[in-house]
């Protein structure tokens, strides 16, 4: 608001004739940078950041932008689910609400579109068309000439601005030119609009007395709100509107998209349909476009079955019954329709085998072999039904209404204005709403959660996954049915979907000692004992055996097969025959898999990471929204839809819902079982079971409790009085398999320091260049320092504006407002304890003296024995020879490594500690292995060391200080560490780093390849990591909090970039 301000300001002195004027605005700021805007009827708009990304924001005045796929140089919206674009190429999209289409059209530089949808495009010849829904773009006759920007108003005519910025409207009959010169315009309603002069004064159209009133603002681009309410982009890229809009007013709100939403991962089926419906086991079978039956066979074959129908439904059998457009009521069998008695308008058939219909009369009826249909009382105007396995019906009015069925009566569902709905066989509710999106019911929220799908039909199979067909008649479905369903109980993909299921006096103390214990889906108990050895328990001996593995915390997965966290935060899973390491960047501090086989990890900053079967990878979970918190935990349970619950500054949070909602218990354990059953441990040691009905914790079973683990029918194992294991049930299972399990297990992750894995890991990287935005500066960055809070800052080595800072919202380096340290030149930076900045300058070869400086109270302050810092009883020796190095953590401990000794032969170096307690440096009493040119320091203190090799000219060697002693940690074969270019015979400090989290990269040099090393510390040796883009040349590397390197590097061996991993 500021920059608008003062830019206001020199506006108003530029034009001051016109200041009285000016229509003044209240205007409210709003996050992120725009090259386009737009905003549709409906109050949604729609951006192009500064690198074409798609933004998208609701009515509100508290809502975020949310991310859309895509990248476009224009964009304008009618709708959240109807808004166009052009590319780069000039090619034409559409946008329906879940993704984009392109459109067959002339090529283009701008388009427009109406509240109504009409839409206009601005052809790169600079004619004018105009999109007819049957024939596509149609040339418009008298339109005229050099057109470069179109916009469309609610009565669906053009007005553009043409290429000398004169402007034109279309009143209907003719072509008007109206006074004033624009670069750009929006149309709004009742004959208004507003417009952008080439002086970047906005204007707004007066109808009435046809001439255009300034705004006092100062603008770049204009786009029409809802009311003729305008939002603006500065000169610079900052939007600014009048109104943030009001979001739509129901009863409850439909939610937005949540991280955890359930993805579907939709495929096209072949053919075309009206209706659908999936029986519990998963046939299927569609009514095509003229109400003709087809079954489906699998692999996109359907067979055609006799006869024509409105509604159809299907048996748990795959026996079809249907209903005519007269109502009549068939049931197929054999070959052929047999006529049952009735009336109806639609049907359903429960997982039960049940048969429902809805009468003419909106009344639901289920067929009684001895009474025949029994009626329910009918809600008003019910013109849909669903009923599921708890044979309660749900219907759907004609007003869209959405009720469902109790003894009490019928209650109201609302939220959505609905035109279809189903119920899947594990009871989750589906509906179509009435701008044609799909939306899931949450029986736990009691709300209705968002799915951006578009849908104008829908049938819901095993495992809660719909098939729908869209406005074309197209079919997508979310599964095909044909993937192994994986054994055990059923899942509840809601919390409280079962009630605790256990007294106190079903606890019976089992034969072991355990701290930790996990059960999956099929009842496999795995325990962590007090030495981190796992235990399987067996029902045959009623004891745990031991199982092959350290790890310090333990899940199962629904097949029974184990994941586990070892010591150093590496994440390994069981794959029935051996431990598989997974890769991640991050140190993980706890893993949890859900009874639907999601798995997610809990990192040592308490970010969430949710494992991507295709890549055998963990991705980071982010929000939707760019507004909203991230979801985090340092403990964390999975719901049966695989939605985590977490455990955050000893707080419960649920995260199901987006932010993330802190419940009202302090604890220290939390376990969510296969049907929603969710225990914890409170602070006290005492369990506590989550009441859904009431949305409150119940003390429940016994005292004294450290772990709990929830297993099949809500039965609980607990770990109370230390180490003791008790159990309330035991679960069966085959357990034939297990010995010959556990016997085959090799490459066992440990918790040691012995060698555990015979391979080397190796992965590619994706990279992102990050750019600079800002003037005079160049593209050669020097160094890169990140610290524990995530603050990322850079410097070249001279220059008055030298050191810049890294914007997260823009992406980009910007200027970083600090003056050059003394000297003009510097060779390091590092961010340290609450964001503070240390540089250094390495002494050249005795002559030039190296030197530290801290930024405090606003200056460059050196360290050179008595400085600000307090530092005095041990002063730093001058560095006068070769490289010094420095690493700052985030506990406030400053390292610096530093030579003594100069000329020919091993140089020796000391290696320096600041205690922010005692605001001292001290030497260390590190016995270092001479020769050292780089350092990295993980946040525990354990220090890595690079060395020159003086027996072994241009080879270096990295070495760990662990148990008071240095560990050689030798790169994989054919592999040289540290590489300089072109080669000399020593390293350069910022080769080897270290994150927050605990991560360590190294750069490595594989014949004529850069390649990054990262450290796995359960393997005990380098990881190789391929960089994408790839790289010539990596010249310096610093690590990110959650362990994502950013590199220095060259493409082309000429420029150097900075990049970051994605």
């Amino acid at each position: 608001m500021k920059r608008l301000f003062l830019a206001l300001l020199c506006w108003a002195s530029l034009v001051a004739h016109a200041q009285n004027a000016a229509e003044r605005l209240a205007w409210t700021a709003l996050r992120g940078t725009a090259m386009d805007l737009s905003v549709g009827a409906d109050g949604t708009a729609f951006s192009l950041d500064l690198e074409g990304l798609v933004w998208m924001r609701r009515p509100g005045p508290s809502t975020g932008w949310l991310s859309l796929p895509g990248a476009f140089r224009r964009i304008d919206a009618a709708s959240e689910r109807n808004a166009w674009a052009v590319d780069a190429e000039g090619a034409v999209w559409r946008y329906n609400g879940t993704y984009w289409q392109p459109v067959p059209a002339p090529k283009a530089m701008d388009v427009g579109v109406g509240a109504a949808g009409m839409v206009y495009v601005v052809t790169t010849e600079g004619g004018l068309a105009r999109f007819d829904t049957r024939a596509g773009f149609i040339a418009v006759t008298g339109a005229p000439k050099a057109i470069t920007r179109v916009d469309v108003d609610n009565r669906d005519l053009p007005w553009v601005v043409l290429a000398d910025a004169s402007i034109q409207m279309f009143d209907g009959r003719t072509w008007a030119k109206l006074p004033g010169r624009a670069q750009d315009i929006s149309a709004g309603v009742r004959n208004s609009a507003f417009m952008v002069s080439p002086e970047h004064q906005p204007f707004r159209w007066n109808p009435a007395l046809s001439t255009w009133g300034p705004l006092l603002a100062v603008a770049e681009l204009v786009a029409a709100g809802p009311e003729n309410k305008p939002w603006i982009v500065t000169p610079e890229g900052s939007i600014f509107t009048n109104d943030t809009g009001t979001p739509q007013k129901v009863a409850r709100p439909t939610t937005d998209l949540s991280v955890f939403t359930k993805n579907m991962a939709w495929r096209r089926v072949q053919g075309k349909a009206k209706v659908l419906s999936i029986s519990a086991k998963g046939q299927a079978v569609a009514l095509g476009p003229d109400g003709e039956v087809w079954q489906w066979k699998g692999k996109d074959l359907w067979q055609r079955l006799p006869g024509a129908f409105e509604r159809i439904a299907l048996a748990p059998s795959g026996q079809p019954m249907a209903v005519t457009a007269q109502g009549r009521i068939f049931s197929y069998r054999g070959s052929q329709w047999v006529e049952v008695p009735g009336q109806a308008l639609d049907i359903a058939i429960t997982p039960q085998g049940v048969i429902w219909i809805l009468r003419p009369d909106g009344s639901p009826a289920y067929w009684d072999v001895v009474a025949g249909w029994v009626s329910l009382n009918a809600p008003v105007g019910a013109l849909r039904l669903a009923v599921g396995s708890s044979n309660a019906p749900w219907v759907v009015t004609r007003e869209g209404q959405v009720l469902s069925y109790a003894p009490e009566g019928w209650k109201a569902r609302d939220g959505v204005v609905a035109t279809d709905l189903a119920i899947g066989p594990d009871g989750d509710v589906f509906v179509v709403t009435k701008d044609r999106t799909l939306a899931r019911f949450d029986d736990f929220l009691q709300r209705w959660e968002a799915l951006n799908t578009e849908a104008v039909a829908l049938a819901v199979g095993p495992g809660d996954k719909p098939w729908v067909v869209n406005t074309r008649g197209e079919i997508y479905a979310s599964s095909l049915f044909e993937e192994p369903v994986p054994s055990g109980g059923e899942c509840s993909g809601a919390v409280g979907g079962k009630l605790p299921d256990f007294k106190q006096t079903d606890f019976r103390q089992v034969l072991g000692a355990a701290r930790s214990l996990a059960i999956g889906k099929d009842g496999n108990v795995m325990a962590i004992d007090t030495d981190s050895n796992l235990g399987q328990w067996r029902n045959t001996t009623q004891r745990f055996k031991a199982f092959p593995g350290q790890m310090v915390r333990v899940a199962v997965a629904p097949d029974g097969k184990p994941w586990g966290v070892t010591a150093k935060g590496e994440i390994w899973r069981h794959d029935g025959s051996k431990w598989l390491l997974v890769r991640s960047i991050f140190t993980a501090r706890d893993v949890a898999v859900a009874c639907n086989g999601t798995v997610m990890a809990a990192a040592s900053d308490e970010s969430l990471y949710k494992y991507n079967a295709a890549t055998d990878a963990f991705e980071k979970v982010v929000p939707p929204r760019l507004d909203d918190p991230a979801p985090k935990g340092k403990k964390l349970a999975l719901d049966g839809a695989g939605r985590p619950w977490t455990i955050r500054d000893d707080w419960i949070y649920r995260c199901d819902v987006q932010p993330c909602e802190r419940q009202a218990l302090r604890a220290k354990e939390i376990a969510i079982g296969p049907e929603g059953t969710l225990l914890a441990v409170d602070m006290d040691g005492n369990l506590q079971s989550f009441n859904v009905r009431d949305n409150r914790w119940d003390r429940s079973g016994p005292t004294g409790v450290v772990a709990v683990a929830v297993g099949p029918g809500g039965k609980p194992w607990i770990v109370r009085n230390g180490t003791e294991v008790w159990a309330s049930a035991t679960f069966n299972r085959k357990e034939d398999k297990d010995d010959t399990v556990a016997a085959s297990t090799q490459s066992t992750p440990v918790n040691t320091t012995t060698t555990v894995s015979p391979f080397t890991f190796s992965t590619t990287l994706v990279f992102d260049e990050v750019p600079y935005k800002g003037a005079g500066f160049p593209t050669a960055i020097h160094a890169i320092g990140i610290g524990a809070s995530g603050k990322v800052m850079a410097a070249r080595g001279t220059g008055a504006a030298a050191i810049v800072a890294y914007d997260p919202a823009q992406q980009a380096f910007v200027p970083g407002g600090l003056p050059m340290m003394p000297g003009g030149e510097l060779d390091g930076i590092a961010v340290g304890q609450a964001d503070s900045l240390w540089t250094w300058r390495h002494p050249v070869n005795g002559s030039v003296s190296g030197g530290i400086w801290a930024y405090k109270n606003n200056s460059w302050q050196a360290v050179n024995g008595v400085a600000a810092l307090g530092i005095s009883d041990v002063p730093l020796p001058a560095f006068t020879k070769r490289w010094l190095d420095l690493a700052a953590l985030g506990d406030g401990s400053v390292y610096v490594m530093g030579p003594d000794t100069g000329g020919a032969g091993v140089q020796e170096s000391t290696l320096y500690r600041y205690n922010p307690v005692s605001n001292l440096f001290a030497a260390t009493s590190f016995q270092l292995p001479g020769n050292e040119d780089a350092m990295a320091v993980e946040p525990t203190g354990v220090v890595w060391l690079v060395r020159s090799d003086t027996n072994s000219p241009y080879t270096r060697r990295a070495f760990q200080y662990i148990n008071n002693a240095f560990f050689e940690r030798p790169p994989p074969a054919g592999i040289t560490l540290c590489p300089t270019f072109p080669a000399t015979d020593r390293a350069l400090p910022g080769c080897m780093a270290s994150g927050a989290n605990g991560s360590v990269f190294a750069i490595g040099l594989q014949g004529a390849s850069p390649r990054l090393l990262r450290w796995n510390a359960a393997s005990l040796q380098w990881d190789v990591v391929m960089t994408s883009p790839v790289v010539t040349q990596i010249r310096y590397l610093a690590v990110a909090p959650d362990g994502r390197p950013w590199m220095i590097a060259s493409t082309d061996g000429v420029t150097f970039k900075v990049y970051k991993a994605r």
